[in-house]
């Protein structure tokens, strides 16, 4: 009887597993564009049209939120805020998005850093391909992939 209660239980979780990673992982947007993941901050109730930059003030840094902010202006229907990772004032907001270590920039579209677009993951950490001029800390994503996010999950 223990025998039967155990595969029963297991079939359960493995059931309720499944479930949940469909729900979370296997909706997809007819443009190729799939939210992945969300923050602890972004949980809760969170503004699908707000970019969040988060940079450290270094010019190089500085000059990919700068290319960052003249895409948004294209899509009039976002807004964007920025934090600068060394304004102890930032610090809590930082944190709510688990952000931790040295990255250059990161980027939330509304709540979230991570998409699959057109089947590849990207993640908005850390400087683009086509601006990585320091390889350890280059990217998954370009500018190309923002303007994807911003066409296709604006609400």
């Amino acid at each position: 009887m223990n025998k039967k209660v155990a595969v029963s239980t297991a079939i359960a979780l493995l059931v309720l597993v499944g479930g949940i990673s469909y729900v979370r992982y296997g909706w997809h947007s007819a443009h190729g564009v799939r939210n992945d993941t969300r923050t602890a901050a972004s949980a809760s109730a969170v503004d699908n049209n707000l970019v969040e930059i988060f940079y450290l003030p270094h010019a190089p840094a500085v000059a990919v939120v700068k290319k960052v902010e003249e895409m948004v202006q294209k899509y009039p229907h976002y807004t964007v805020k920025k934090y600068d990772f060394d304004d102890s004032a930032n610090d809590a907001v930082v944190a709510a998005h688990n952000l931790s270590g040295h990255i250059p920039v990161a980027i939330f579209i509304g709540g979230k850093n991570t998409f699959t677009i057109d089947g590849k993951a990207v993640t908005f950490t850390n400087f683009p391909q086509s601006d990585a001029f320091i390889p350890d800390f280059g990217g998954s994503w370009d500018y190309a992939d923002i303007a994807k996010v911003l066409t296709h999950t604006a609400k």
